[in-house]
């Protein structure tokens, strides 16, 4: 029994949405779930760098006209050290593979 050309070619339809529109599902919801993660991560990451600027802000040193201003540059320079300490962990976790 020879197969039919439609037979054929539903056999192909079938195998070309098996191996593109599925595989792109998986794709769409890895892409949104990395899309969410960065999203709470920023978020996460804002409160910190506003954390450490609100306990800065506490001492009493910093009451002065150029002096009110160090709390804001200890929250800078605690962003950047974090930043910092994620891209060199991501560099080397990178070089690991």
């Amino acid at each position: 029994m020879a197969s039919g050309p439609q037979e054929i070619q539903q056999m192909l339809v079938s195998y070309a949405k098996q191996e593109t529109v599925d595989p792109l599902k998986t794709l769409g919801r890895y892409i949104a779930f990395g899309i969410a993660g960065s999203i709470f991560v920023a978020l996460g990451y804002s409160f910190l760098a506003l954390g450490v600027l609100r306990y800065a802000q506490t001492f009493d040193t910093f009451s002065g006209d150029w002096s009110s201003m160090a709390p804001y540059g200890i929250a800078l320079a605690a962003t950047v050290l974090f930043l910092v300490i994620i891209l060199s962990t991501l560099s080397r976790a990178k070089r690991s593979i």
